[in-house]
C-alpha cells in the first residue's frame, strides 16, 4: 500500500482513488495490491518523461479502481460517458434516470431502486469519479460533474466494451442516453440530430422511437406545447420525463398515454394548475411541481403557484415523491394520500382552514413508516388585521411519522407542533409564518439530531434571538432570511458546540457590536455570510477575533457593490 502511495505522489486524485478503492472493497487480496505496484512500476519506463507518465500512472490507477468495482456501480458509472466533460448534473436527477433506464440493479422490492442508486452514486463520490460541484446545507450533494481526464478514461471503456461509441452531439448531450440514441440514429438524417426541438419533431418518422425510455428537456427555452404533445403521442415506454424550466404551459390529456412514466418534473413551468387534475399514470413514483426556491423579501400574502393535486391520487400507488400540489379548499381528496404506502416525499399547498389541515395530519398519520420529508405551505386568511389561529397538533402521538428528517411549515400561526420532540430522525427545519415564541426556540434547542435551522418571514415573533447553554447540540448550519423581526442573535457559552456556518440574510440592518453577541462561544465555526444593506466594519473585526478565523462573506445591494 505504501508502495503504491508512493508511485501515486504527489498526483492527490489517484491517492484518493486508490484510498477510496480500500474503503469499497476492504478484502483486496495482497496479489492484486503486488500487480498494481507491477504495473505502476512499469509506468516508469513510459516513453515521455513527467506529463505522459503522471497521466499513465491515473489511467492504471482508473482501470484497477473501476476492475474491483460491482457490475452494477461500473454500469452507472459509464452511463455518465453521455455528458460532456464538466458538465454539471444534478444527483437527485441522475439516480432517477439510473433507475429509469436500468442501470440500477433492484433490490427485494421496487421500492428500494432509488436507495441502491443513491448508495452507487455515493460510491462513485468516495472514489473520486465523480466530483462535487456544489453542496447543499448539510453537505449533502446537489449537483457534481465529471473531470475531464475521468470522461476520457469512461468513454475509451465504452468503447473497448462496445456500449456504443457513438457520441451525442453537444445539443442533444444531456437530454437522451447514448443508447437511445444509436438505436435511431440510422433512421435519421445526420442534420436531424443537432438540436433537440427538431429532434423531437423527428420522431413520429422513427419507427424506433418508442424505444426511447428518458428524456430530460431541462431549461430547453424553446420548448412549445406541441413538442410535449408529439412526446406523449409517440414515447409510450418512457420512463423519465423532465420538462423543468422550459415554456411548456400544458399538461396534454395525451400525457396519460405514457403508462410506463416513473418520473414527471414540471417544475419552475407556466403549466396551468388545473393541468393535473385528470392525471392518472399508475406507474408514476416522483411528481415535482411548483417553485424551489424561495425570494428573501416577499409579502406574507405570496402567492405559492403550482398544479392540483390529482383526482385520482389515491390509485397510484407507487407514488414516492408528491412536491408539491395544491389542494383546493375543502376538498376531501387529500385523505386518499393514506393509499401512498411508499409515499416518502411529501409537499402541499392547502388553504387555511383548520378542517383541511386535519385532514393532512390524518394522511400524514397514516404514513408514519415511510414519510421522510413533509414540506406544508398553508395560504394565509385574515380577520382583520390578525392572521386565523391554525395549528398541527395532533391527540394520538401513537402514529407519528417517526422516520421524518425533513420539516418545512408555513403558515401554521400557532407555532410548532406538540408532536416534533418526539421525532429521532428529524435534521432539518425550515419555517415561515409560525410566529415562534421564546419557549418555542427552547424546544428546538432540545432537539438531538437537528442539523440545519432555516428562520424565514415572521417565524419568530421577538427581536433577540437567544441560543442557549446547552442547546442545539448537533446543529452545523443557521440560517436567517427575511425575518425581519430578529435584529439581535446571542450565543450563550456552551451551546451549538457543532455550529460551523451562519448565514443571514435581510434588506438593511444596523449592524453593532450589539446585534451578533458571542461568536467567540462557537468553538467549530468556520463561516459566517452577511446579505443586505450594512456596513461590514463591525463583522469584519469581530470575525478576525474569533480563534479560528472563519471565512466572512458579505453582499451588498448592487448600488453599494458586492464583496467577499
Amino acid at each position: 500500500m505504501h508502495h503504491v502511495l508512493q508511485k501515486c505522489d504527489p498526483d492527490l486524485f489517484c491517492m484518493r482513488l486508490f484510498l477510496g478503492a480500500l474503503y469499497i472493497n476492504p478484502y483486496i487480496s495482497k496479489n492484486q495490491l503486488v500487480d498494481l505496484c507491477t504495473s505502476l512500476d512499469s509506468s516508469s519506463a513510459w516513453p515521455d518523461a513527467g506529463t505522459a507518465t503522471s497521466t499513465c500512472i491515473r489511467m492504471k490507477m482508473m482501470r484497477f479502481c473501476y476492475d474491483m468495482l460491482p457490475k452494477m456501480i461500473r454500469t452507472c458509472l459509464l452511463y455518465l460517458s453521455i455528458f460532456p466533460p464538466n458538465f454539471c448534473f444534478r444527483r437527485t436527477s441522475l439516480v432517477r434516470r439510473w433507475v429509469a433506464e436500468g442501470p440500477v440493479i433492484q433490490g427485494d422490492g421496487p421500492e428500494l431502486a432509488l436507495d441502491t442508486a443513491e448508495r452507487c452514486f455515493d460510491d462513485l463520490v468516495a472514489l473520486g469519479f465523480v466530483a462535487i460541484a456544489e453542496a447543499g446545507n448539510l453537505d449533502n450533494v446537489i449537483s457534481c460533474k465529471v473531470h475531464r481526464f475521468v470522461h476520457d478514461f469512461i468513454t475509451k471503456v465504452v468503447k473497448e466494451e462496445s456500449l456504443g461509441d457513438e457520441r451525442l452531439p453537444a445539443s442533444l448531450a444531456g437530454h437522451l442516453s447514448v443508447s437511445s440514441y444509436v438505436q435511431m440514429r440510422l433512421e435519421q438524417q445526420q442534420g436531424d440530430t443537432n438540436d433537440i426541438t427538431t429532434f423531437i419533431e423527428s420522431l413520429p418518422r422513427i419507427s424506433r422511437a418508442a424505444s426511447l425510455k428518458m428524456m430530460d428537456l431541462d431549461y430547453c427555452k424553446h420548448l412549445k406545447d406541441q413538442h410535449l404533445k408529439i412526446i406523449c403521442n409517440n414515447l409510450f415506454l418512457l420512463k423519465y420525463l423532465s420538462i423543468r424550466s422550459t415554456g411548456i404551459s400544458q399538461l396534454p390529456p395525451e400525457i396519460n398515454k405514457l403508462q410506463q412514466l416513473e418520473t414527471l418534473d414540471i417544475r419552475q413551468t407556466r403549466v396551468t394548475s388545473s393541468a393535473t387534475k385528470g392525471l392518472l399514470i399508475p406507474m408514476l413514483k416522483h411528481l415535482l411541481a411548483g417553485p424551489t426556491s424561495y425570494r428573501v423579501g416577499a409579502s406574507p400574502e405570496e402567492e405559492f403557484s403550482t398544479v392540483r393535486m390529482p383526482c385520482k391520487i389515491g390509485k397510484m400507488i407507487k407514488m414516492e415523491t408528491l412536491y408539491h400540489v395544491e389542494v383546493a379548499e375543502d376538498d376531501e381528496k387529500l385523505e386518499h394520500v393514506k393509499n401512498l404506502k411508499r409515499l416518502r416525499n411529501l409537499g402541499v399547498v392547502i388553504h387555511g382552514k383548520q378542517d383541511n389541515i386535519n385532514r393532512l395530519l390524518r394522511a400524514v398519520t397514516e404514513l408514519s413508516e415511510c414519510l421522510r420529508k413533509l414540506s406544508v405551505w398553508v395560504r394565509p386568511q385574515r380577520r382583520g388585521r390578525y392572521y386565523v389561529i391554525l395549528h398541527m397538533d395532533i391527540e394520538n402521538k401513537y402514529s407519528l411519522p417517526k422516520s421524518l428528517e425533513i420539516l418545512s411549515i408555513n403558515g401554521i400561526t400557532k407555532g410548532l407542533p406538540n408532536w416534533i420532540e418526539d421525532l429521532p430522525h428529524l435534521t432539518e427545519i425550515t419555517l415561515r409564518q409560525t410566529f415562534l415564541s421564546y419557549s418555542c426556540m427552547r424546544m428546538l434547542g432540545k432537539l438531538e439530531g437537528l442539523r440545519c435551522l432555516t428562520l424565514r418571514h415572521e417565524s419568530y415573533t421577538e427581536d433577540s434571538l437567544t441560543f442557549e447553554t446547552n442547546e442545539f447540540k448537533n446543529i452545523n448550519f443557521l440560517v436567517i432570511e427575511g425575518a425581519s423581526d430578529i435584529k439581535r442573535i446571542i450565543f450563550e457559552y456552551g451551546t451549538a458546540p457543532k455550529l460551523a456556518k451562519i448565514v443571514w440574510t435581510f434588506i438593511s440592518m444596523d449592524i453593532t457590536a450589539d446585534t451578533t453577541v458571542g461568536l467567540g462561544n462557537l468553538p467549530n465555526l468556520k463561516k459566517v455570510e452577511f446579505n443586505g444593506d450594512f456596513d461590514p466594519s463591525y463583522m469584519q473585526r469581530a470575525v478576525a477575533l474569533h480563534p479560528n478565523c472563519p471565512n466572512f462573506r458579505y453582499k451588498l445591494p448592487p448600488s453599494r457593490g458586492s464583496f467577499a
